[in-house]
């Protein structure tokens, strides 16, 4: 199960770094910056399934009802995945 995991994330990785390449002719900061974060997020949450073969979820905030727990690296995935929707989006409406 964990060796399943840990290869879609290096997939995952993989095919996001590959469509954000193929879809912009330009890289800008923006994109970089969504990039390595997502890339970061992913990989520290892959390394730590693989040291625990699970992922600690830690930030748990109360004054939002039935609000998820979560750790480092979602926020880092969830802020790089809407960098990079946005930088995307804004190139492409340049060009």
């Amino acid at each position: 199960k964990v060796n399943i995991l840990i290869i879609a994330a290096v997939i995952c990785t993989i095919l996001i770094t590959a469509v954000v390449l193929a879809k912009t002719s330009k890289l800008n900061f923006a994109m970089i910056s969504a990039m390595s974060l997502l890339s970061a997020g992913m990989t520290l949450n892959t390394f730590e399934r693989i040291h625990n073969g699970f992922v600690v979820d830690y930030l748990y905030f109360t004054f939002f009802e039935e609000f998820p727990v979560f750790n480092i690296p979602d926020i880092m995935i969830v802020l790089g995945a809407f960098m990079l929707i946005v930088s995307i989006s804004a190139s492409t409406r340049i060009e």
